[in-house]
């Protein structure tokens, strides 16, 4: 069947001015489809844009595929097609209605399939939020209005994030404008605060570099007068030379956000990223002469950002490695972020149960001398904290069930020296206090009956000491009775 909706060129015009084909993954989207997966209970969601020949997956949770499959394969174009929410029920049912080049969504077991077109300002369709599954079940209209719901935040997501792009080319345009507006005043560029050079002709003759580009690119002054080709041999292979020709040929000018490049800098190959655009510069009859450079280095930046994430996943696997309970929590509403399958024991729950809830929520009216007041001041106090042997009861779990914990509460401090998570350890020691409070009893229980014994002695020993001394004035008097006997007459006796 026809793929191609009616308005498919103002549609693809629509998709070209929000700039999302093809860039990385990002977090914000990537919590819209985890939420979206635990909202529905299906294992995957996937966020895409559809474009002339593709389908762009910028979001895709529960499923490892390549960002890009033909979109006649794709069941999001029958969706996108439709231009409202779409099921299938029974993929292998309807599978081959819609025949396509490779595998379908049937072969790789999938048997569920929702989908709601995401709608920009304009009315246009430009992608599609899905949700799959590998069962066959239906899908209620209080489902159908939360996915479409869903797919409104997603569009709100990318206005916003248009916003920000427009926001940032319109400073870089703004600094474009003054530096042609004072094209001739070499002194003005060489002392401008970010880097800028201008090449002429189609060989990119470097007319104007200032110190902040020579810098960048790791040259002295003596590659003035050069070809970027000869200046900077390193970029053969690399697509910026392609990129000043389109320019130059386009009279367009291209923006490049977070692009990498390998430079030789002072004789060492580096790894950098920048920020930077290429704007041609044209003379009265409106043809390019020459093409400024406008840029920023973001290398550290970027460093920074790839080790902060490079830590939180070292601690997620600490936190989800460790034998001792432990959990992370947001804010000082305490959403759960990461949490150890210890914690879970002690709370009788699994994690799609807790993640992204609030402790509060979670065990409302749970108050103890550990929580939780002293775990929201280490927010404040930006020190951990720790106690021992507190008796815990948890009133959500069965019978009130009740528990000693050794709790430590460490505050995560984040690049911009905030703290906005704490991370928790709790190490359940309720069977070992249960077992010296026995002991105890056990020794108080055992120095009473000692006592008692003690005593029982004592009076046995004073009874006897009675009885020996009843015993020797018995004998007397059967001495003295014996005597007298003996003494009497025998007519007597």
């Amino acid at each position: 069947m026809d793929n191609i909706p009616a308005n498919e060129q103002q549609r693809l015009e629509t998709l070209q001015r929000y700039q999302i084909i093809d860039t990385p993954p990002e977090q914000s989207f990537d919590n819209i489809g985890k939420v979206a997966t635990q909202f529905f209970d299906l294992p995957v969601a996937m966020i895409s844009f559809i474009d002339t020949e593709n389908v762009f997956i910028k979001t895709k949770v529960g499923i490892d595929v390549v960002s890009k499959i033909p979109r006649s394969n794709s069941l999001c174009s029958i969706t996108l097609l439709n231009n409202e929410l779409t099921v299938f029920e029974n993929i292998p049912e309807i599978d081959h209605c819609f025949p396509v080049d490779g595998p379908s969504a049937a072969d790789y077991g999938f048997k569920f399939y929702a989908g709601t077109p995401i709608v920009s300002a304009n009315g246009l369709s430009i992608g599609v939020i899905c949700l799959m599954g590998m069962e066959v079940r239906g899908f209620s209209e209080k489902e159908e209005e939360l996915l479409k719901k869903l797919a409104v935040i997603v569009m709100d997501e990318i206005e916003l994030l248009l916003q920000g792009k427009l926001e940032a080319e319109k400073d870089l345009l703004t600094a474009i404008h003054h530096a042609q507006l004072n094209f001739n005043n070499q002194s003005l560029i060489a002392h401008a605060p970010v880097a800028i050079a201008i090449l002429t002709g189609r060989e990119l003759t470097i007319e104007i570099a200032n110190i902040k580009i020579l810098e960048v690119w790791g040259k002295t002054d003596s590659v003035i007068g050069k070809s970027m080709k000869d200046a900077l041999p390193e970029l053969e292979g690399q697509p910026y030379l392609q990129i000043f020709d389109d320019v130059f040929t386009s009279g367009k000018p291209f923006y490049g956000n977070e692009l990498s490049a390998t430079l030789v800098r002072n004789g060492v190959i580096e790894d950098v990223y920048f920020n930077f655009v290429y704007q041609p510069l044209k003379d009265v009859s409106g043809s390019t002469v020459s093409i400024m450079i406008v840029a920023t280095e973001v290398t550290e930046h970027i460093k920074a950002r790839k080790l902060l994430e490079e830590s939180e996943k070292q601690l997620e696997n600490m936190v989800m490695s460790s034998t001792a309970g432990m959990v992370i929590y947001k804010g000082r509403n305490l959403i759960i972020e990461t949490v150890n399958q210890r914690i879970l024991d002690i709370w009788e729950k699994n994690a799609e149960e807790v993640v992204g809830m609030s402790l509060f929520d979670l065990f409302p009216g749970h108050v103890t001398e550990a929580y939780p007041g002293p775990m929201l001041n280490v927010f404040d106090s930006r020190e951990p904290v720790s106690f021992t042997e507190i008796e815990v009861v948890f009133p959500a779990l069965p019978e009130d069930r009740s528990f000693f914990l050794n709790v430590s509460y460490f505050p995560l401090i984040d690049e911009a020296g905030e703290v906005n998570h704490i991370m928790v350890s709790l190490q359940d020691v309720t069977e070992i206090v249960k077992a010296r409070k026995l002991s105890e009893q056990t020794a108080i229980e055992q120095k009473a009956a000692n006592e008692a014994l003690i005593k029982a002695i004592e009076e046995f020993a004073k009874a006897n000491k009675e009885l020996l001394a009843n015993n020797k004035d018995l004998k007397q008097t059967h001495e003295i009775l014996k005597n007298t006997l003996s003494e009497l007459p025998s007519s007597s006796r």
